[in-house]
Formats: structure tokens, sequence, C-alpha cells
């Protein structure tokens, strides 16, 4: 009698999972991924390309981010996020030219690197790490410029400091991802 009890509480949550836990159309955050995203282009490792909306670019988003917005992606859990920016007629290295340590400091935030880094798409860009706080939480940006003669890609990646070991290298590596 004890083995059939057993048996049938482990069906049910056998049965259970299956419905809790689809494997198409949900990520593990519980997140529903639309048509539109799941048809998303696949890169040279497999891995999903989303291509932000009103925009020609492609990014690979760090795993358990989703999409946020128009131009972007969150992980909610982690207070980090992606924003893409498209400029047209403006070569990417005329505005990273006026991009100054004291430029920086009239935005009210802290230049803490810069360096010329090109995309794994072997483009040249510009990498900017900035320093800045919100409600007194210490957060840093990664601003990272790449383009052509005819257009600006600004991506944008914000992580608290405090998580800076575990988030800052994925999140590098998710911008330098970006194709246009």
């Amino acid at each position: 009698m004890r083995f059939i009890y057993k048996l049938n509480i482990m069906v049910f949550i056998l049965i259970l999972s299956l419905n809790v836990f689809p494997q198409q159309g949900q990520d593990s955050l519980g997140y529903k991924w639309d048509k539109k995203e799941l048809d998303s282009l696949k890169n040279k490792w497999g891995n999903i390309v989303s291509i932000p909306a009103d925009t020609s670019i492609k990014i690979v988003p760090p795993a358990y981010f989703r999409p946020y917005g128009k131009n972007g992606f969150i992980h909610q859990g982690a207070s980090a996020s992606i924003q893409i920016l498209e400029i047209d007629n403006t070569p990417y290295v005329m505005v990273t030219k006026g991009l100054t340590k004291e430029y920086f400091k009239t935005q009210g935030v802290k230049l803490l690197a810069q360096e010329d880094i090109k995309t794994s798409d072997n483009k040249n860009g510009k990498m900017y790490i900035v320093a800045f706080k919100v409600d007194d939480i210490p957060f840093e940006r990664i601003m990272y410029f790449t383009g052509d003669y005819n257009r600006t890609i600004w991506i944008n990646a914000n992580y608290p400091v405090a998580a800076r070991n575990v988030l800052f290298s994925v999140l590098k590596n998710s911008v330098l991802s970006v194709q246009f």
C-alpha cells in the first residue's frame, strides 16, 4: 500500500513538472518568449542572437538576461542591464572624440578606464568604464562604441560594483559580441 502511495506521488510530481516547466517558449526565470524572439538568428556558436527592435544590431545577451524595453536586456536579480542605441549619420570616432575624463566628470560619472578593443567580428571600437551611484549604491557602466563611417553603435552595460567579479567579464563578452 505504501508503495502505491509513493508511486502516485511520484507520478503527480512528474506531471506537475511537465506543466510548470515547459521546454519551449519559456526560460528558467519564467519569461515567455514570443514567436519573434524564438525565431531570432543564431550565431556561429549556436547561441540565440537577439535583435533589438528598430535596429539592425545583433548581440548575444548573457544567460538569464531577458528583453527589456525596445533595445535592451535586463537581469532583475542582479540589477544589471544592457541598452543598445544606433545613431545614424554619425561615425563612432566622432562621438568618442569628445569623451574625455573632464567631460565624464560634467556628467556626474567618474572615468575609471578606457580601451581600444575590437568586437568578436574584428571591428574596431572603444570601451569606457565609468562609475556612478544610484541611491548611494555604487554602480559601474561599460560604454562601448563601434560602428562605421555612417553610424555609431552605442552599448551600455550597467552592473552593481558589489557584483563586478561575477558580471564584468560576462557583460563585456556580450557587448563585444555585437554584429551589425
